[in-house]
């Protein structure tokens, strides 16, 4: 990607993250924002916080399952939090790339290969927000969202799915000489993607879904606000659609303004808190993945930037 395209996207992805702070914090009355953030019972948001931990060790285990589960699982784990690190701190989500990076220089894989098991670790994560918003539209009785019918939502997930499936299929068939090894590689993350693997990464996903699910009814118990397990949901699958909007790394600005929308649509919360609310449902999940992912880059003596100097040394 050229220098000047890249000036472009980033400041098309800073200006839809700072017109979106915009819409939300217009009308910010700073006492009341303050105040409902002083009376919140924290011992809920440390509850969420590690169950949000848990998730990134399911992650690790279904990334282990998809490359056949042959990997150090720890290292599957801290690989993890450093791509969440630079996927909320540089733009582009370059942590995905940096995670078939790591992994490829220490398991001595092909960095193509890793990166495809990375991209079907995004489609599993498709898979289980298809299968969350299959259950909301059985279980709750809020069928508009933002002004949007459940089921657009539900049509935009299914085409997103059939892409990466046409993708993979395509690359099988389409001959690039000069990059047929990295296509190859690529393509085989998916060849190799056996049923059984599907089958277990996807409960597995489907597991991970139904955690963010319960941190969010955790978030609104913490807040001491009185929500039907269908409210979460909601707020689950919008805020889910901020994180493909080009923003700011972790989705700055458009996943507040759609966990905003999303509560709009349900009317179960005071306007005095709902800032408060939106700014700790971001906040406690970003700064705890940055912080551990931080540490891993700068401290691991496994993946950590010193080691990974030594090894580019020795080479």
């Amino acid at each position: 990607m050229k220098l000047k395209q890249k000036k472009i996207i980033s400041f098309t992805s800073a200006f839809i993250s700072f017109f979106c702070i915009y819409l939300v914090y217009e009308k910010i009355d700073s006492n009341n924002f303050f105040k409902a953030l002083l009376s919140v019972d924290y011992i809920y948001i440390f509850l969420a916080g590690i169950l949000l931990y848990v998730t990134i060790w399911l992650r690790a285990l279904r990334w282990n399952i998809i490359l056949g589960g042959k990997n150090n699982l720890y290292r599957l784990f801290k690989i993890q939090m450093i791509g969440y690190f630079v996927n909320y701190t540089l733009p582009l989500r370059a942590g995905e790339f940096l995670k078939s990076i790591l992994l490829g220089k220490k398991s001595n894989m092909s960095k193509s290969y890793v990166f495809g098991s990375v991209i079907i670790e995004r489609f599993l994560d498709m898979f289980g927000l298809f299968f969350m918003m299959i259950v909301g539209i059985y279980v709750s009785p809020v069928k508009v969202i933002a002004n949007i019918s459940i089921y657009w939502y539900l049509i935009i997930v299914v085409l997103i799915l059939c892409f990466f499936v046409f993708l993979f299929n395509f690359l099988k068939i389409v001959r690039i000489n000069i990059f047929e090894n990295l296509i190859k590689n690529f393509v085989l993350a998916y060849d190799s993607f056996s049923l059984h693997q599907f089958i277990s990464s996807t409960l597995i996903s489907i597991a991970i879904w139904i955690i963010y699910w319960i941190n969010i009814d955790i978030i609104f118990h913490a807040f001491s606000i009185e929500a039907d397990y269908y409210h979460s949901l909601i707020v689950l699958i919008v805020s889910s659609f901020a994180l493909s909007i080009p923003s700011l790394p972790g989705a700055i600005g458009t996943f507040h303004l759609a966990v905003k929308l999303a509560l709009s649509s349900i009317l179960i919360i005071d306007e005095s808190i709902i800032l408060s609310f939106i700014t700790i449902l971001h906040g406690y999940g970003y700064l705890l993945l940055t912080i551990f992912g931080f540490y891993y880059v700068i401290l691991d003596k496994d993946i950590g930037v010193k080691q990974l100097m030594e090894m580019e040394k020795v080479k």
